[in-house]
């Protein structure tokens, strides 16, 4: 699919023409971008992106925070509102759900296949109001402008009812790349070892009265042919002249700072948050209590421990789900094929409230590498 045209110089009389392309420096390489702390064996495993993206040039950048899905997005946005009066201090505007779902991207967040004329006359003009405001906030004297909604990579139903993990990525993306020319864009990419996204996926679609998943549906999200590697290689062909950096769910899901800093820099590395987790998945026997209230069978017979998070894959589909995420971390850790850099958070020891063992940018790592059943160390966190 083509995305439609769009020319600035419709909007903004003679922009191109008074353009000073030499302020503008795009990257070819997101990873020859990026500064390496931590390198092992030649692998950047913690890039740093350099500070600004534009050099002697009053652009304002453009920080684009796509999720994915169950990957403390609601933490990340509450940490965000939070500290929305002292980033606007820092000149840094902030587009959460709340902005970019009224109406603002109309016509831009459809299905591919969905599309109608009418969805292409909206998001025409989708694209102009957007560019109007980015031009107000740069007026305003914002230097960066963060938009984070995991809703622009597509729908979890859409993700389940395929089921394939984020189909059509690039189509869909690719109609956002007009709201973005001639600007520096950085984007950032969260992902999940599979057995907890889908798990998380349908816990939520179990608390909106959605029915337990067959064993069909499980076979399918198990052995569906997309996996993280496709997506960040979707994003990148979408937004070829962007920096992207990708992180893990499991290392920095308890950090929404550490998020902030991967996306904007060490500017806004002294902002409060709560440890307190939003959007969080029930737990098993809060789900169970839901399906007798349904009047459907428990999801699992008796009592569990308080806390215990629902896993409705096997042992055997676990397997075969944590093979795919080791298969994208590696691929993430080798260089991602220039695709985008990898990073594992800041290192910051401090020790947790117990006394026991180190944490790294909050995310306790005392097991050795791969112990837990991640080419990384991870210590797995279920959400």
């Amino acid at each position: 699919m083509v995305p439609f045209a769009f020319d600035i110089g419709w909007d903004y009389r003679n922009a191109k023409d008074n353009q000073d392309r030499k302020l503008n420096y795009f990257t070819i390489n997101a990873i020859l971008s990026l500064n390496c702390h931590d390198v092992d064996q030649g692998v950047c495993r913690n890039p740093v992106p350099q500070r600004p993206l534009t050099k002697g040039s009053r652009t304002m950048d453009i920080y684009l925070h796509l999720g994915a899905h169950r990957c403390a997005n609601q933490t990340f946005h509450r940490f965000l509102d939070t500290n929305n009066e002292v980033l606007n201090e820092r000149g840094i505007a902030v587009w959460t759900p709340k902005h970019t779902r009224n109406g603002l991207m109309r016509g831009l967040r459809r299905a591919p296949e969905k599309i109608t004329l009418d969805d292409e006359r909206q998001a025409v003009r989708s694209v102009g109001r957007m560019r109007i405001e980015m031009a107000r906030l740069e007026k305003q004297g914002r230097r960066a402008l963060l938009i984070s909604d995991p809703g622009l990579l597509g729908d979890l139903g859409d993700n389940l009812q395929k089921p394939t993990l984020y189909p059509l990525l690039q189509e869909r993306l690719m109609r956002l790349q007009p709201v973005f020319a001639g600007r520096p864009l950085r984007i950032g990419l969260s992902i999940r070892s599979f057995e907890g996204d889908w798990a998380s996926v349908l816990a939520r679609r179990l608390s909106q009265g959605y029915a337990a998943p067959k064993p069909d549906t499980l076979d399918f999200l198990t052995t569906q042919p997309r996996h993280w590697r496709h997506v960040v290689g979707d994003v990148a062909a979408s937004f070829p002249d962007a920096q992207l950096l990708v992180w893990a769910f499991e290392r920095m899901a308890a950090r929404p700072d550490s998020v902030l800093e991967t996306l904007c820099g060490p500017s806004v590395s002294d902002l409060s948050y709560s440890s307190e987790w939003v959007g969080r998945s029930r737990d098993l026997n809060q789900l169970n209590r839901l399906m007798e209230t349904c009047g459907q069978p428990p999801l699992m017979s008796g009592s569990a421990a308080k806390g215990t998070r629902w896993m409705p894959f096997s042992a055997d589909h676990q397997s075969v789900l944590r093979a795919e995420y080791r298969r994208d971390l590696a691929w993430l850790q080798a260089g991602a094929q220039g695709h985008a850099g990898y990073t594992i958070g800041r290192k910051r020891p401090v020790l947790p409230p117990d006394g026991r063992g180190q944490t790294y940018s909050g995310t306790v790592v005392s097991d050795p590498a791969g112990t837990r059943g991640y080419t990384d160390g991870i210590k797995k966190r279920m959400v």
